[in-house]
């Protein structure tokens, strides 16, 4: 398995929705949408 196919995805994501802060990255637990306002 690609260790790097999950960060890549989430990369391309991230430049997809041009919204900075939108995909976070969860330490230890993988990624989630940002909430609340301004999300």
């Amino acid at each position: 398995h690609d260790e790097h196919a999950v960060e890549g995805a989430v990369a391309r994501l991230r430049a997809a929705l041009g919204v900075p802060g939108l995909v976070l990255t969860a330490a230890g637990r993988g990624y989630r949408l940002a909430d609340g306002p301004g999300a």
